[in-house]
């Protein structure tokens, strides 16, 4: 966020803030910023989470049972938040959709490849973008706009997520983003957007949240398009039946 933005969201001026940045010992809006983003990032650090968490765990039935309903917790604060607006819209791409870009690196990836299952099924040509710097880049200009890009990327923003929803914007391709920064990039270039969340940022998160949204999400868009789906399970059927054939 920019100095006008964060002051917005605070109820200050932009003045206040400045001043108050000054009073606490930094030179500028910037130097602030950059102090913050190191602290947020180390709070996010991977390795950091997984030490704190098997620091304290003790492995038996009732701890298991606990992460659990950890999971049952932030599903239920989740739900009531859920805009009911953005799913149908992504439902409405993606049962219309003829072949989906499916964009996700480090953790992402996991729900790339359920997305990229399930679409298949649905007789979808799927592509997955799930490797970055030259690849990923290689592999975007090859996107048009017959094309709908799923980007999938949770509190840490790759640039490569970014970059991918900017060029599908300036080259009239459909978007939905998945994502748990309400503040950041994605959710300023992509058209349509999930916010979703994997709990507190502290801990050491899981994926419950995003993928029951997303298999929600997915049945919905297979009961608009029955036939097509129908016809593609039918194709994969007569398809094994050669396959078996082959090996007797």
């Amino acid at each position: 966020m920019n100095i006008e933005e964060l002051s917005s969201d605070l109820g200050v001026s932009t003045a206040s803030l400045s001043r108050f940045i000054k009073k606490i010992g930094y030179e500028n809006y910037s130097s602030f910023k950059r102090d913050m983003q190191a602290v947020q990032h180390k709070a996010l650090d991977p390795s950091m989470k997984m030490k704190s968490f098997l620091s304290g765990f003790q492995s038996d039935d009732d701890n298991i049972k606990s992460q659990i309903l950890k999971d049952i917790d932030v599903m239920s604060s989740f739900m009531q938040s859920l805009d009911m607006e953005s799913v149908k819209e992504s439902v409405l791409k993606i049962s219309r959709a003829k072949s989906i870009v499916l964009a996700g690196l480090g953790i992402s990836k996991s729900l790339v490849y359920f997305y990229d299952f399930r679409l298949q099924r649905m007789g979808i040509k799927t592509k997955c973008l799930i490797n970055g710097g030259t690849e990923f880049i290689e592999a975007l200009s090859t996107l048009t706009d017959e094309d709908l890009i799923i980007v999938i990327s949770f509190k840490r923003e790759y640039k490569e997520m970014v970059l991918a929803l900017k060029y599908a914007r300036e080259n009239n391709i459909q978007s939905i983003a998945l994502t748990e920064n309400a503040q950041g990039n994605i959710t300023k270039y992509a058209d349509t957007v999930l916010h979703v969340t994997r709990g507190p940022d502290h801990a050491l998160n899981s994926l419950s949240v995003p993928m029951s949204l997303s298999n929600a999400l997915l049945l919905e868009s297979a009961s608009h398009r029955k036939e097509v789906i129908y016809e593609h399970m039918n194709k994969i059927k007569n398809l094994n039946e050669d396959y078996f054939k082959m090996e007797e």
